[in-house]
């Protein structure tokens, strides 16, 4: 008996699989974009440009190209860190053939660097450049800043800050060593940092106490002064109101005119003329006590402010301290014709 043969189950065809896309080319576009953008002035943009690249494929070429561009920008701790990475690679050979080139780019930005050697006796503690924290002590390596003035901070939890402000020149080297204290009870008296050499100097001077206050007879002038000024305003308003008095009453007369009168008679005053006389007098005694009122009053507080803004405690060095400047002012207003009385003594 004859068996048909079996069928074999056979697995669909598989689709090939293409290789990862090379993106060295989309590298190598950016750098000529990069290069481009360098001949037109654009340093910013080109160096964008060649930051993504080396994103994409990393190599000493694309380095150098960006360390290029920014020495052109002035980042000069950048340029100087990344040229030197770049001509780090010796064995490639794009920077074989650009080594002198490289190296003399590389000369121009030390020149705009220093470095310096950091030590710190308390370990852990971070050093901050500028603002910028850099590390931990121990340093892997020395501090490579701007020539210029470097703002150096060491911090830790537990210890006081080290402050210290260095002026530093392009292509030298320093060396700074730090020791903090650690944070007691008792604060140790200030101390004050010289500027380039990082050497603590020693206590700070005693603090030359501020001014005394003004003397007392500055307010006493300002003070009588503003009291002469009410005064003046009360016999301004009472002068006002006698000659409103004395004109409130308008005789017309038979030609059509008009002739000034004064208040109607009274018990006091039977007669008009007499009610005239009493109120023209009490308006020159308001006029007269206005004048003297503003007038002291001016010059009490003028007075007191000059004494005030122009006290000087007497210095140390003078062989006996002077009096400070004193006045008096004394007044008695009186509601005559005179108007009020003043005296002052400065």
């Amino acid at each position: 008996m004859l068996q048909a043969p079996s069928a074999h189950a056979q697995s669909a065809p598989q689709a090939p699989v293409s290789p990862p896309p090379d993106r060295s080319q989309e590298a190598e576009a950016l750098v000529q974009q990069g290069v481009a953008q360098r001949r037109a002035g654009q340093d910013q943009p080109a160096l964008e440009s060649f930051r993504r690249a080396f994103e994409i494929a990393p190599s000493p070429r694309i380095q150098a190209q960006i360390a290029l561009a920014e020495q052109a920008l002035g980042q000069w701790v950048d340029a100087d860190r990344d040229l030197r990475a770049a001509l780090s690679a010796r064995d490639d050979t794009w920077i074989q053939r650009n080594t002198g080139a490289l190296e003399a780019a590389l000369n121009a930005i030390a020149a705009r660097i220093a470095t310096i050697e950091l030590t710190c006796s308390t370990a852990g503690a971070r050093l901050f450049a500028n603002g910028r924290e850099v590390g931990a002590f121990p340093l892997a390596q020395p501090l490579r800043v701007e020539a210029g003035t470097v703002a150096i901070e060491v911090r830790r939890e537990g210890y006081r800050t080290a402050r210290r402000a260095i002026d530093v020149e392009g292509g030298r080297s320093y060396r700074e060593s730090f020791t903090l204290v650690e944070i007691t009870v008792e604060d140790p008296e200030p101390t004050i940092t010289a500027r380039g050499n990082g050497r603590r100097q020693g206590p700070v001077g005693p603090v030359t106490p501020p001014d005394p206050p003004a003397p007392a007879s500055s307010w006493a002038l300002i003070g009588a002064g503003a009291g002469m000024l009410v005064v003046g305003a009360i016999g301004h308003g009472y002068w006002q109101n006698r000659v409103a008095l004395y004109n409130s009453n308008v005789i017309p007369r038979a030609d059509g005119g008009f002739e000034e009168g004064c208040f109607f008679s009274t018990a006091t005053y039977p007669r008009r003329s007499d009610r005239c006389g009493a109120v023209l007098s009490e308006s020159w005694a308001g006029f007269g006590l206005a004048v003297t009122g503003y007038a002291l009053g001016v010059a009490g507080v003028a007075s007191g402010l000059v004494i005030r803004f122009t006290h000087r405690a007497p210095r140390a060095e003078q062989s006996a301290p002077q009096a400070p400047a004193t006045a008096t002012l004394s007044c008695t207003p009186s509601l005559g014709l005179v108007g009020a009385q003043c005296f002052g003594t400065f």
